[in-house]
């Protein structure tokens, strides 16, 4: 692979390395000693937990660390966005030239507008989001190489993700020869899903301009044969069942409920007969109250306040109202599949769901 175009000087390698261990010491021993607290009140609901939570030290240190070592991450005197803007006369024209190599690949829509739900917050404190400042893409792209919430290395996320997909394809009895990746951002689940289905033609889609055009040159250097284009899941411009397989990675918890259920629609309508549907994503929050409360908070804390509303919908109805069948939802990831835990893990850990549903 190509190394990446952006410098990461050992100053930032140390202070990214440091912030790593503090998140691993607020995921584990500052997160046993703030649950074991939060399990004693027996609370009847995340309101009253909160109220009871509000003046504890451990669950005070637990939320500060939790926002501010994000907020390190990105902003601190080495973090990700200070380092890459620093080096916006390099990277910047690179991903203007995006679009000169394999044009055909890349569609992109400068009348698009993008939606209120992603402008209006900095989301998972990343400064500007997205989709304003273009070298945000390279900062996703560095993020990206890091580990994950659960710790787990990102490459073998998305190709346990893409696996994940095959088996819902062969339980359909599909093999399918067009895909789309819904919510795709530098298009990482969109070439692992491409690497996954060679033969099948597959597209990505998001809003953010940068972050394709980033995705894009790495798909190229990659070798990776996949189109990345700038469209609102909400309201795609694919034709009607032109696609055997749609799937989200991570994205529905960045929707508001009436975006989740447009996406729905929409998947729907560009699903053939028999094709199938899938969203992973964090749908089922396990632990009651408690479980709700540290959802609840981490919500709020990384600036991804859709996460919250999510697991309060019916998915199941909603897929269900625009003419889906067979659907199902389970608990599953690398690092745990299986029913709903009784308790509360040892760690902090996002439980992530495979919600999937068949076209009539």
């Amino acid at each position: 692979m190509k190394p990446a175009p952006y410098d990461v000087p050992f100053e930032a390698q140390a202070y990214q390395g440091f912030l790593a261990g503090l998140k691993n010491y607020w995921r584990t021993e500052l997160y046993r000693e703030t649950l074991a607290e939060a399990q004693v009140h027996k609370a009847s609901d995340v309101k009253e937990l909160e109220a009871l939570m509000r003046h504890s030290p451990s669950a005070q240190m637990y939320a500060w660390q939790e926002r501010v070592a994000q907020q390190f991450k990105f902003s601190g005197r080495w973090g990700m966005s200070t380092v890459i803007l620093q080096q916006r006369d390099a990277l910047e024209p690179l991903l203007a030239q995006a679009s000169n190599v394999a044009p055909e690949r890349l569609q992109l829509d400068p009348g698009l507008k993008v939606p209120n739900y992603v402008t209006d917050f900095d989301c998972h404190q990343l400064p500007g989001g997205l989709w304003s400042d273009p070298l945000n893409a390279w900062v996703l792209a560095w993020f990206r190489t890091g580990l994950s919430f659960a710790g787990s290395n990102p490459d073998a996320l998305v190709d346990w993700y893409a696996s994940e997909l095959k088996s819902l394809a062969v339980k359909a009895a599909i093999e399918p020869g067009k895909i789309l990746d819904l919510g795709c951002t530098a298009g990482r689940s969109t070439r692992t899903i491409k690497r996954t289905f060679p033969a099948a033609e597959v597209y990505g889609c998001d809003v953010c301009e940068s972050v394709l055009r980033q995705g894009h040159l790495q798909s190229v250097e990659e070798g990776v044969e996949i189109t990345l284009c700038q469209q609102n899941a909400e309201s795609l411009q694919f034709s009607d069942m032109s696609f055997d397989l749609v799937a989200s990675h991570w994205l529905a918890h960045e929707l508001p409920p009436d975006a989740i259920r447009n996406v729905v629609r929409e998947a729907a309508r560009v699903l053939r007969p028999g094709g199938v549907f899938a969203i992973y994503d964090m749908c089922t929050v396990p632990g009651g109250v408690v479980g709700e409360w540290f959802h609840a908070g981490m919500a709020l804390r990384n600036n991804e306040p859709y996460a919250y509303s999510l697991v309060a919908m019916d998915l199941h109805g909603e897929l269900d109202a625009v003419g889906f069948t067979q659907i199902s939802s389970r608990l599953t990831s690398p690092e745990y599949a299986g029913p709903q835990p009784s308790s509360m893990p040892a760690a902090r850990y996002m439980y992530m769901s495979m919600v999937s549903a068949i076209r009539l």
